[in-house]
Order: C-alpha cells, then structure tokens, then sequence
C-alpha cells in the first residue's frame, strides 16, 4: 500500500512506535514506573511498541497528527461515581443483594479510571482465572492450562507489552509530523464526545463555536486539506 497523506485523530497508538529503536521519545514517567514494578517488552523486534511504525510511508511527506491533551479516552478519563453507583445498583437487583452487601457493588464502585493510560498500567493483562498473559524474557507466554508462546506482534502489543510514553493523540507528535492542536484550534476538552469529535460533536461545533463564531477554518475544511483531497 502506498499513502500519501497520513491524519492521525486523537489517535491511541503509543508515541514510541512512530521513534526508530535508536532514538529515545519523550518518556510517560507513570509507565516507566508501572513497568519496573511488571517488566514487559520495550522494542518492536520483541513484540513491544518502540519503533513499529519508524518507518511508516517512507516516501510520505505529509504526516498530520491532531491531538487533544485532554482528550477523556486517551489522557483523563474517570467514571461518574453517580453512573458507577448505578451500575452497581442495577446488579445488586439483578442479584436479589442490597446495595453494599457484595462484592460486586464494591467492584463497581472502586474503579474510577478508565483512560488508554490507566489500560497501559495494568498490563500485562490482567483478566481473571486461567489463561493470563505473562512476560517471561525468553521465550515470550501467554499462561494457562494451554500454555503456549505469544508470536504475533497484535497480540504482543494488545496484551503484553506496555508503552513507556503517551498516545500519540495525547500531545504534541513526533518532530517529522506536522500538528493541530485541537484544543486551542477548535476548543475539544475533556468531555466524552471531544474524543473523535469530528463525529460525535453536534455538526455545527465543527464550522464554529457555541456563540455561532466560525472557526478561522472549518474543521472538514482542514482535514481535506491535510489529507491532500481536493473540495471540488
């Protein structure tokens, strides 16, 4: 496949894939934390993230990334304790159990982070029962009562590896990519619907504000142009 113009929106793939092996991105301090405590793989060559994608569109000069530091999936994302009681509620009764009086409550009700940060802290993954993923340094498992080697770099990187930096919809990208700040630009925030807003946001808030002030540049009309299409 060749490509042309590359558009990364709010986009959950961690900053080190887009680094060579040789060069060192911008570290997350949490994560490089989160990994002393439970080793897993760095670098691409062993099934990790840094450098999966160093060489993406090696003819391509057009690479756009546009982030949202905010952005509620990838940076800051928690549960709404009123949603996090209902949810705990509306299992309770499904259970015949009084609020409270379970596990399941408690469960519900102790999880507050839900962001792409949060989800890299806790890996490997941390399902429950048998079959867990687990990194040894050779070879590489995924543990069980079927225990066998994890091969595939999807499934190395899905369940295994953690990043050691933020996604790269999270900030300011790579110095070979160009960059729009949705935020300042177009005024996304932590809300839900700012995460892909450009299909979740009312239409109008794409064209201009809630005051009715157009953008100095309509979004779409942005994106056509940096996706190189034409608008006629």
């Amino acid at each position: 496949m060749k490509v042309n113009s590359y558009v990364a929106m709010e986009a959950a793939v961690p900053l080190s894939c887009y680094y060579p092996e040789t060069e060192n991105p911008p570290i997350e301090s949490s994560l490089v934390l989160a990994d002393v405590n439970s080793p897993t793989p760095k670098y691409a060559q062993r099934l990790g993230y840094h450098g999966y994608l160093s060489d993406i569109g090696g003819n391509m000069n057009n690479r756009v990334s546009y982030y949202n530091q905010l952005d509620f999936w990838l940076m800051t994302g928690t549960l709404n304790p009123s949603i996090e009681i209902a949810m705990g509620t509306v299992v309770d009764q499904a259970l015949h159990w009084p609020l409270g009086s379970n596990m399941v409550s408690l469960a519900f009700n102790i999880v507050k982070n839900v962001d792409w940060i949060t989800n890299q802290k806790r890996k490997p993954d941390n399902r429950i029962g048998n079959g867990r993923y687990k990194f040894d340094t050779i070879p590489r498992f995924f543990t069980g009562p079927y225990t066998r080697p994890v091969a595939d770099p999807h499934e190395g990187m899905s369940f295994v590896a953690r990043s050691r930096t933020r996604p790269l919809g999270g900030g300011e990208p790579p110095p070979d990519f160009q960059d729009l700040n949705l935020k300042e630009i177009y005024r996304f925030d932590d809300q839900r619907s700012c995460h892909s807003g450009q299909f979740q946001r009312n239409i109008q808030l794409m064209y201009g504000n809630n005051d009715g002030i157009q953008w100095s540049e309509p979004f779409y009309h942005r994106m056509m142009s940096d996706l190189r299409v034409s608008p006629n």
